[in-house]
């Protein structure tokens, strides 16, 4: 029986989401709202890499894992993030130095820092990814769950230690990237042991022999319609940076953040069916299932927007 009990699924990510917000509103009070819109793109940034990084390497992961293992696509996944990390890394360096800032120090030593952490927030995400999608074909919704709120809770408690122990009365974006990075690094350590631990990095002898190449085009197109949903949803913030100023996108990301809690009902019932659905190969019993968490997830919506 997979780990997905759905009460204690949602209540788990009802605490994370609670933590999520925490930390926005404890950077939020330091860096304002013109601070916030900047790291809100910064940010947004990094999700672009993460999904265009993920039409190869984690669309459909919990799929592959579940039938191939997690050990065959490792190769595939240090491969694609090292040269995608690499390409983020010269674009940085290059729109830097076609930006005017070559006249002064300070600012392009800024800037290196914060590509920096950037790129290093970006690999934690990855490796996040692949650690969550390999829970998620175990259908250990619960471990999955609790592995994502440590991790938002390691950000509060980073963003804390930084507030209350820095001494001067201006929080730069860099102090507050570099809390954030060391949080997830920790979360990252811990992570992998866990993984080492349910031998996550073990051969699967019945697949063993089975080629995996035909799993690059399912994931490009598996991730396309996230590319166009992200897009949908985020370009909005772009919007407003460009034309209203990084104080409204700050504010516009704080509206978006309320939303999602919203959103977080259907996304842990759509999390427990694909996990469930992934533990049977029977085609009729899927699809059973998905009907029977597509109800509970529209009904269920429906009720807390009446609430709201």
């Amino acid at each position: 029986m997979a780990n997905d009990r759905p009460i204690e699924s949602y209540i788990w990510q009802i605490i994370k989401a609670g933590l999520s917000f925490t930390a926005v509103i404890l950077y939020s009070q330091v860096l304002g709202a013109a601070g916030r819109g900047i790291l809100s793109i910064y940010l947004l940034y990094v999700q672009v890499f993460l999904m265009m990084n993920e039409l190869f390497v984690g669309s459909a992961l919990a799929n592959w894992i579940s039938k191939f293992g997690l050990r065959r696509f490792i190769p595939r996944i240090a491969l694609v993030s090292g040269i995608m990390l690499c390409l983020v890394g010269l674009l940085g360096a290059y729109f830097n130095a076609i930006g005017g800032e070559k006249s002064s120090t300070e600012p392009n030593t800024r800037f290196s820092l914060m590509l920096g952490l950037l790129m290093v927030w970006s690999l934690v995400l990855i490796v996040q990814n692949v650690a969550m999608n390999f829970f998620q074909s175990r259908g250990d919704i619960i471990e999955k769950n609790k592995w994502l709120v440590g991790f938002e809770g390691l950000k509060v408690g980073g963003l804390l230690i930084l507030i209350f122990t820095i001494s001067q009365s201006v929080v730069h974006i860099e102090q507050i990237m570099m809390a954030l990075v060391l949080g997830g690094i920790l979360w990252v350590i811990f992570c992998v042991f866990r993984l080492f631990s349910l031998r996550a990095f073990s051969m699967q002898k019945k697949s063993e022999n089975e080629s995996i190449g035909h799993t690059w085009n399912e994931g490009i197109w598996a991730q396309i319609g996230q590319i166009t949903l992200f897009f949908i949803y985020r370009i909005p913030l772009f919007v407003a940076a460009r034309w209203m100023g990084d104080a409204a996108a700050g504010i516009l990301a704080n509206a978006l953040l309320v939303i999602d809690t919203i959103w977080i009902y259907a996304n842990t019932m759509g999390t427990i069916v694909h996990g469930r659905a992934l533990q049977f190969a029977n085609q009729e019993k899927q699809e059973k299932i998905t009907l029977r968490f597509t109800a509970f997830s529209f009904w269920g919506t429906l009720l807390l927007l009446g609430l709201w």
